[in-house]
């Protein structure tokens, strides 16, 4: 699987090696949620740091909607497969 931690990963960790010496009051990025209680930010900063470091954990997360089951049962079908894996 690749992502932009892969490419960008060691700038990550060198961009998290100086924010750990600022006091930060809110992450407000341009989407997504406004980050303003501290311990919330130390947990997303932490995540950011394994995410850069490539730790992962074995989680899966099957998202779906159906109207007339069929999804349903797709998704369904993946969770049995994945859970033979994990």
């Amino acid at each position: 699987v690749s992502s932009s931690f892969d490419k960008y990963g060691n700038q990550v960790l060198k961009a998290m090696e100086v924010l750990g010496a600022l006091d930060i009051d809110a992450v407000l990025p341009s989407h997504g949620l406004m980050w303003r209680v501290k311990e919330d930010i130390a947990r997303l900063l932490e995540n950011y740091k394994k995410w850069a470091s490539h730790e992962t954990q074995n989680r899966v997360v099957i998202v779906y909607d159906t109207m007339w089951h069929s999804t349903e049962k797709m998704a369904k079908k993946i969770y049995e497969l994945v859970d033979t894996y994990f």
